[in-house]
């Protein structure tokens, strides 16, 4: 009975031995691709958004960076009809071919990039993070990652998750997914420091188009901001506990609380608190652009 007893916890010592090693090993590679995203001069990826929501339409876009902008560039039937670009300190420009139209930004406070939480993906307890195996990604090996969004950010949704797989040569990302509760956001074609054209950053407008910068909010955007506040408290009984509001997170939260069904457009539109539902919408879009345009939103 003792030689059985000494055998079975020889086997248990291995496994947790194995299983730190494992979650050692893990570790040491995020650390790596931490290290490596920091590093890096510039990239290009390609995002898609599909919607759960009845109706929905799916949305692409392509990311160009260096170290000190970002373009954002909205993709329709494979041609470019909008971009946006972002400078850290430093004013920038949104400009739409479909209007001829411009509108200048301020400056830029932050970047809300998946990228940074891969970076962050190192500082979360090794226990948090579901190791995911590997498996081929075009012609590179990769290993795959999961954890909470909540892990990396106290705000995002109690539902959101953040998977990333690596090239384990590299130690870049080749592909990201984010799922939430509404849809899905995934982010692949990852190229990584490559020549950008400096004049893809500009922020000087062509002459012959329209200024369409919007005024400072005006009374109908306040009321909106006030109206999501109001919604929610009457839902929850206080007002969102958070440092900072992500409007998607809120709305779904919010849907979810006054039972507003999204497997129909019918019912949908159909439902009674649905008006102050999407009222409340727009409210927490404006507290989006009020976060990244102020840097003293609080």
């Amino acid at each position: 009975m003792s030689n059985r007893f000494a055998q079975h916890w020889v086997i248990v010592a291995g496994l947790v031995t194995f299983t730190t090693a494992s979650l050692e090993a893990n570790q040491r590679l995020l650390s790596e691709t931490a290290k490596a995203i920091n590093e890096a001069k510039s990239g290009q990826s390609d995002w898609t958004t599909e919607s759960a929501q009845a109706g929905a339409v799916k949305l692409t876009w392509r990311t160009l960076w260096v170290a000190d902008a970002n373009r954002m560039e909205t993709i329709k039937e494979k041609k470019v009809v909008a971009w946006d670009v972002r400078r850290k300190g430093k004013p920038g420009l949104a400009i739409d071919r479909r209007s001829r139209t411009y509108n200048r930004t301020k400056a830029a406070k932050e970047y809300l990039s998946p990228l940074s939480h891969i970076a962050a993906m190192k500082n979360v307890s090794p226990e948090k993070v579901e190791d995911l195996g590997k498996k081929r990604i075009g012609d590179v090996d990769a290993r795959g990652f999961r954890t909470t969004a909540r892990n990396l950010d106290p705000d995002a949704g109690t539902e959101d998750t953040l998977s990333v797989w690596i090239d384990e040569n590299s130690k870049l990302p080749l592909l990201v997914v984010q799922d939430y509760p509404l849809g899905s956001t995934r982010i692949e074609g990852f190229k990584w420091n490559i020549s950008l054209k400096p004049d893809l950053f500009d922020v000087q407008p062509p002459d012959d188009y329209e200024d369409a910068t919007p005024a400072p909010m005006n009374d109908t955007q306040l009321a909106q901001i006030l109206g999501a506040f109001k919604t929610y408290a009457a839902a929850y009984g206080h007002y969102p506990k958070v440092e900072k509001i992500y409007g998607d997170v809120t709305s779904a939260e919010l849907r979810k609380k006054l039972g507003i069904p999204n497997n129909s457009l019918r019912t949908t539109l159909e439902h009674k608190d649905y008006p102050s539902f999407l009222d409340a919408s727009w409210g927490w879009g404006w507290i989006n652009v009020i976060q990244k345009e102020n840097s003293d939103y609080r």
